[in-house]
């Protein structure tokens, strides 16, 4: 049996001295299919950065941070009397927001610090997209002085990614995956997936009226939530454009380097590219599709092959401020 120093020393941060004692923390957001992703591993193959999927650290299914202290039981301990800790945070609600604060960053410091050796992380991350869109707000009032990452791309684009990012799900795990679409939509969806995900059946449109203002209106909120983010973050704030990441990645990956205070080296930057092409990670050229593959195209424009003209009707109508807003239209 190893010592007292020894036990449970992964996950109190046994590799600490892998972690910078100032590294300090941003969150890569935006809609599915917007290529963070591909953006998160990229940032991760950096020696200096740590960044993982999907912490759903705020969410909307009752386990996020904000239920991770007991702000009862805070309020009580601020309430004895004469507390010069508390005292000296501020109110009971401060003081939660201090020890939510304080739990969120011990546990992705104690993660980081996982890190294999030869990194010394100086910046900490994590991708969790629409979520951090969606509740920016609850995300700066814990971490005001982390950065932003927004990733951007064709609203058009990402609902036909999204359509196939739910087929691909649909191939596992059933037809219970088109669930989150309208309920007028799933048997179009099922159809379209038979035809478009298997290429069986008759031919059929990828979209029906409903399940494409479903996939605008995730898109729309995703735009909101990061002209929110930009407001609060000011220069804390980035966007990266999966379209100008295709076309510059290696400007553009230094761009976000530079951005997060990290080594943007062109020798370093294009080693990593080079590992993350989309021809590297799939084994196809871009552009060759496999439709029920994690990363299916890799290309921009795809949505002019579904689009009929109902649906280009439809999507301005659905989205078309949040697009010119955003200069896609």
């Amino acid at each position: 049996m190893g010592t007292s120093d020894e036990v449970g020393v992964k996950g109190l941060g046994g590799g600490r001295d892998r972690v910078a004692p100032d590294a300090g923390f941003f969150f890569i957001a935006g809609s599915y299919r917007s290529g963070t992703t591909w953006l998160r591993d990229m940032l991760n193959a950096h020696p200096e950065a740590f960044v993982l999927d999907e912490g759903w650290i705020l969410n909307d299914k009752g386990h996020g941070a904000e239920h991770w202290v007991d702000r009862g039981t805070i309020a009580r301990w601020c309430d004895t009397g004469h507390n010069a800790w508390a005292e000296r945070i501020g109110d009971a609600e401060e003081v939660a927001r201090v020890a939510t604060r304080g739990a969120v960053e011990g546990v992705m410091r104690a993660a980081a610090a996982t890190a294999h050796e030869g990194k010394r992380v100086r910046a900490i991350g994590d991708k969790t997209t629409f979520s951090y869109c969606d509740r920016v707000d609850a995300l700066h009032g814990l971490f005001p002085d982390a950065r932003f990452v927004h990733a951007l791309r064709d609203g058009r684009d990402v609902a036909v990614s999204h359509c196939f990012y739910l087929f691909k799900f649909r191939s596992r795990e059933g037809p219970s995956q088109f669930e989150v679409l309208p309920e007028g939509a799933r048997e179009h969806m099922e159809r379209a997936y038979r035809f478009h995900g298997l290429g069986e059946g008759e031919r059929v449109a990828l979209f029906c009226e409903e399940s494409l203002r479903y996939f605008a209106g995730v898109w729309c909120a995703c735009v909101r939530g990061a002209a929110r983010a930009r407001s609060l973050y000011t220069e804390r704030f980035i966007e990266v454009r999966y379209e100008r990441v295709l076309e510059q990645t290696a400007q553009e990956l230094a761009r976000v380097l530079g951005f997060l205070g990290l080594d943007a080296r062109g020798e370093l930057v294009g080693q990593i590219v080079e590992r993350h092409r989309f021809e590297a990670r799939t084994k196809r050229e871009r552009g060759e599709a496999d439709p029920l593959a994690k990363t299916r195209k890799g290309i921009a424009g795809d949505w002019r092959t579904y689009f009929g003209v109902e649906d280009e009707r439809v999507w301005a109508d659905a989205a078309g401020e949040a697009m010119r807003e955003s200069g896609y239209m």
